[in-house]
């Protein structure tokens, strides 16, 4: 009942109608005459324990819809929180798989320069080298990145 007066009367506004109209009630109850005290006495008592149930049971309504809202708002928080987690998740596997290739990726530089060392100690100093295979070999190492080493700088040129 309470919903459909906060759907007709906004901001409380049917809580203050419905004082009005007890208080008129009240007021009619003692001025009309022919009642007997008694009578006026038990409908005062009738009407005000109806006033408090009805106000009891529009502050219990009111907390339900609050725990409601507030439940809502827990879901919510609770699916952000466990997106958040995943993301979190996921971004820490992607950063793991990431170091992890960029030290496999440094290992193979490291043996590639290693080999391209050794391989050039085991060339005997002055030896008369293939100009096409030489820049064969130097165009190979140059794609594949291995320009850092001083022996690759001494026989490409670079």
């Amino acid at each position: 009942m309470t919903g459909v007066f906060a759907a007709l009367f906004p901001d409380g506004l049917w809580a203050w109608i419905a004082i009005g109209l007890l208080c008129i009630m009240l007021a009619a109850t003692w001025f009309v005459p022919g009642l007997r005290t008694l009578s006026r006495i038990a409908i005062t008592t009738l009407l005000l324990a109806i006033a408090m149930i009805v106000g009891l049971y529009s502050l219990w309504q009111g907390e339900v819809e609050a725990h409601r809202g507030t439940q809502m708002e827990l879901r919510s928080a609770s699916a952000a929180l466990a997106a958040e987690r995943k993301q979190r998740a996921i971004l820490d596997r992607e950063a793991g798989q990431k170091i992890a290739d960029d030290a496999k990726n440094d290992q193979q530089t490291a043996e590639l320069k290693d080999a391209i060392d050794e391989a050039a100690k085991q060339v005997p100093p002055g030896a008369v080298t293939d100009p096409a295979a030489r820049t064969v070999s130097c165009s190979r190492l140059q794609r594949s990145g291995q320009t850092g080493s001083a022996k690759y700088r001494d026989l490409c040129g670079g």
